[in-house]
């Protein structure tokens, strides 16, 4: 059926580049994604270069979009409009550390004559992330789990894997060594690099990561220098390779190597630092601020930039590599949650004289925190799927924890069922001093936003209890003890929206109101519906 509404037409792309800490090009890692304020969608992997790019169609020329690489951390809302623009994130690890090789792994599960399974019910109460949609044509489109409140159905016996265990009750699964990057097993049909790295004055450096890659390499073949700066690769197949030393809060030096089988390939790299940005980072009453997490971006739609790197005992950094541009500056302890972060400076430019940054807050312990309730009118469970505490200054997002108090009643039949006997508790920690908005995400309701709640230091701002949104009901027409497959298209505010689930044939949902293409399928018969649901209001299917 088509949609009743005029499709959205406003074509997006936005090419994610990822980083490491060595800022070297992340390859093969996930990238999440949203429209702000629902549920993180899995869109994809970076390609070899480190760059993934998404397209999608909205009903807007700018909109909010949600976008991180750990869907359950803390996330990034960035501006984006229609067109082509490009943003920039970092990880906290470099691939060049991984162990070469995997260990072998044993899991079982004990005390159990068989291990149960239903795979259909797990999918469907995922609400941390989902797996994005795609039209023919490449572009996401967008899946939000939470669009309807839905009761499961009765266990379908094809959803249940059961695994059976031997004689002693033990399930159990092995793994094997594997190798998994180049470089790690010796053959006279490969080649290598060997090497001494040294500082832009000619001093060798210790601890640098020297790494080769190659179009179409398994992993990263990786050295770390010594004492006297000295590296070896070994091990490299015969191709042409680019070499990188350094990165992160080291200089730079790239290089070119052509290597066949038996050569060795011989290269002494001096670490170039570019533009710096230094500085000294000190708390309200001017002291050192030591083992502080500096953070630099830039949102330049067609140049972003993200880079990092920590305080000395004395309170100094100094980022090299920079590009000649304006740059925004974010700060947080090291041991402190990533809702302590918070801006130090704005419009900064590297190359400049050492300059003094100021952070509000000087301890992890002097963390602010937001507490609340929330519940529904008629006393039933609001299905809380998500909160998440923005702070306005840095547009990121940290997640908080919700914790739904029920209990068991018997009704006059003698059977037993839940529900919810409190208001849903809500605690978000860890937070800087300043001013958040509060997101509270529902299953089957509109989210509730509690803007500016002002934070101070290590205290805590009780918002007392709120109310959540009065869902639209619908309900369904079916037989009882069969299974309806309901697919679901929603005109959202900004892209559209859409989800499957499974529900008694005879159910009734609860939905955030608003336009809907509703689809309901028993056996052969499909039924497709154009829904214009309103909350508080019942609609029979």
């Amino acid at each position: 059926m088509r949609t009743p509404w005029e499709a959205p037409t406003f074509e997006y792309e936005l090419d994610v580049g990822i980083v490491d800490s060595l800022d070297l090009p992340r390859d093969r890692q996930n990238v999440f994604a949203a429209p702000a304020g629902h549920t993180l969608n899995e869109v994809g992997q970076t390609g070899e270069d480190g760059h993934l790019l998404l397209r999608w169609r909205g009903f807007q020329p700018t909109m909010e979009l949600d976008l991180t690489l750990d869907p359950s951390g803390s996330c990034r809302r960035l501006r984006v409009s229609a067109g082509f623009q490009r943003a920039a994130l970092r990880t906290n690890s470099s691939r060049a550390d991984f162990q070469r090789n995997t260990l072998s792994f044993e899991v079982a599960v004990r005390g159990q004559n068989v291990l149960r399974i239903d795979h259909a019910l797990a999918a469907v109460e995922n609400f941390t992330s989902v797996v994005c949609e795609r039209d023919a044509e490449g572009r996401i489109l967008w899946v939000e789990p939470a669009l309807c409140d839905a009761p499961p159905p009765q266990h379908d016996p094809e959803s249940i894997v059961e695994l059976e265990v031997d004689a002693s009750n033990v399930f159990t699964v092995r793994g094997a060594l594997l190798n998994l990057v180049e470089g790690s097993a010796s053959s006279p049909e490969t080649g290598r690099i060997l090497g001494r790295v040294l500082d832009h004055e000619g001093n060798p450096v210790e601890g640098v990561a020297v790494v080769a890659w190659r179009e179409g390499a398994r992993g990263l073949p990786s050295a770390r220098t010594d004492a006297e700066g000295k590296f070896e690769i070994p091990d490299l197949s015969p191709a042409d390779w680019t070499i990188a030393a350094g990165g992160g809060d080291f200089g730079r030096a790239r290089t070119l190597a052509t290597l066949t089988a038996g050569s060795t390939f011989h290269w002494e790299a001096r670490l170039e630092r570019g533009l710096e940005l230094k500085g000294r980072l000190v708390g309200p009453t001017g002291a050192a601020l030591a083992d502080w997490v500096l953070e630099v971006e830039c949102d330049d739609p067609l140049e972003p930039l993200a880079d990092a790197t920590k305080t000395d005992a004395e309170g100094r950094f100094a980022i090299p590599n920079l590009p000649p541009r304006s740059l925004r500056v974010f700060a947080r302890p090291a041991a402190g949650s990533l809702g302590f972060a918070c801006v130090v400076a704005n419009g900064v430019f590297p190359g400049e004289d050492q300059l003094e940054f100021v952070a509000p807050l000087q301890e992890p312990e002097a963390a602010a925190s937001i507490h609340a309730s929330v519940s529904d009118l008629d006393g039933t469970d609001p299905k809380v799927v998500r909160v998440l505490a923005w702070r306005d200054d840095t547009r990121r997002g940290v997640p908080g924890e919700s914790t739904a108090i029920a209990s068991q009643v018997e009704s006059s039949d003698g059977s037993r069922s839940t529900v919810q006997s409190e208001p849903t508790e809500l605690a978000l920690d860890g937070l800087g001093a300043g001013w958040h908005t509060l997101e509270i995400a529902f299953r089957g309701r509109a989210p509730l936003f509690v803007p500016r709640i002002s934070c101070e230091p290590g205290q805590p701002v009780e918002l007392g209890a709120l109310l959540a949104p009065v869902p639209a009901m619908l309900e369904l027409g079916g037989p009882p003890g069969s299974v309806a497959n309901c697919s679901v298209i929603h005109r959202g505010a900004t892209v559209e929206l859409r989800c499957e689930f499974p529900t008694a044939a005879n159910a009734t949902l609860r939905l955030r109101e608003g336009d809907y293409v509703f689809t309901r399928k028993q056996g052969d018969d499909s039924v497709s519906r154009h829904l214009q649901l309103n909350s508080g209001s019942t609609t029979s299917f």
